[in-house]
């Protein structure tokens, strides 16, 4: 299993209105494992053991979905530095092999590009 789904007790299970069910937990997840992103619906219900009918109820759901946002963007900002290491590893081999991590800096507010030459500054990164 991908050491990066293994923070089961990290994620959150409900919100001050919302608390997930136990498809929803199954669910969410599947969703935040990296070993199902790009697989078929079909593959990440089985994996939960939920039906499609449930997976497209709870995806419908505002408060379902905004616990998989918060969840996956926690997710990332815990691995912020694994994520500067490959970019930096990556950098150095091939200068134009970093725009999947450097987007996900910039969605994360840690990189900001300079507009006067193209260079990029790390921001202070401080967890909330």
């Amino acid at each position: 299993m991908n050491e990066l789904s293994q923070k089961n007790d990290a994620i959150p299970i409900k919100t001050d209105k919302y608390v997930l069910t136990d498809s929803g937990k199954k669910l969410l997840g599947v969703l935040l494992n990296p070993e199902f992103y790009g697989q078929t619906v079909t593959a990440k219900c089985q994996a939960a053991g939920i039906s499609r009918d449930t997976y497209y109820k709870l995806m419908k759901d505002d408060n379902f979905v905004e616990i998989l946002n918060n969840a996956s963007i926690d997710m990332i900002k815990s691995h912020v530095n694994d994520i500067l290491q490959a970019t930096l590893k990556f950098a150095l081999k091939d200068p134009k092999c970093h725009s999947d991590r450097l987007m996900l800096l910039r969605t994360l507010g840690i990189v900001k590009d300079k507009e006067f030459d193209g260079n990029i500054v790390i921001l202070r990164f401080d967890d909330n």
